[in-house]
């Protein structure tokens, strides 16, 4: 994954082996502290997979990410309950110049669908566990965003979200395969303690998108 890192803050876009693509972006306002000394964007290739990084920094009380020496990324994090930091070193493995981000699409508020972070969480292990043939479908009908999937024993299982609008007559129906949930339980905990939602956006000819927020910024996870 590549890291783009400039005065506005920490911004990653992530293209993994499971059709998702993971957008980051972290605001340097958000930060305690945030100095960035170059004249241009830095682009950091970094050989450790996403929730690598994620398990280290998650329930942590201060984090710091800093590069002093050539080829290193340490991550220092420090719980309430604990006196002295600890060190991870994530290694870098290229700083280039002139990346091009891949196109993503843009989605109208309106469409979004908020979801409590504990009911995603518990349906997406659900569908990940029991899915018969490793898929499940997404569909937005009268504003509502329904996610199925069929069992073993051939009983079609459904989770319906917002609030049915009967003159929205918008329909969108979409399948993906259960792999894509793998490790999006630990993707929307990034959810900020004060909301604890996750929003969903099913738009017509557009991937899913499902974000998270917290004081530091937004992830966001197109399935493709």
């Amino acid at each position: 994954m590549c890291f783009t890192i400039d005065k506005d803050g920490i911004h990653l876009k992530s293209l993994t082996t499971i059709n998702l693509m993971i957008e980051v972006d972290l605001h340097a306002s958000n930060f305690d502290e945030y100095r960035f000394e170059f004249d241009e964007p830095l682009h950091v290739g970094i050989e450790s997979y996403i929730s690598k990084s994620f398990k280290i920094m998650k329930n942590k009380n201060i984090v710091t990410l800093s590069i002093t020496k050539p080829g290193e990324l340490i991550i220092g994090v420090k719980s309430k309950h604990k006196e002295a930091f600890s060190y991870d070193l994530l290694v870098i493995t290229e700083i280039v110049q002139n990346v091009s981000s891949p196109p993503l699409y843009t989605y109208s508020d309106d469409s979004a669908t908020a979801i409590s972070t504990s009911l995603f969480s518990d349906m997406c292990k659900l569908i990940k566990s029991n899915a018969f043939c490793h898929e499940f479908t997404v569909t937005k009908e009268h504003g509502t965003a329904k996610f199925s999937y069929i069992t073993p024993d051939l009983v079609t299982e459904r989770f319906t979200f917002g609030q049915e609008d009967v003159l929205n007559s918008m329909l969108v129906h979409n399948c993906y395969k259960s792999d894509q949930l793998f490790r999006i339980t630990k993707i929307v905990s990034f959810s900020q303690d004060s909301s604890r939602i996750v929003n969903v956006y099913i738009e017509k000819d557009k991937p899913l998108l499902i974000t998270s927020k917290s004081e530091l910024g937004i992830i966001k996870t197109y399935f493709l």
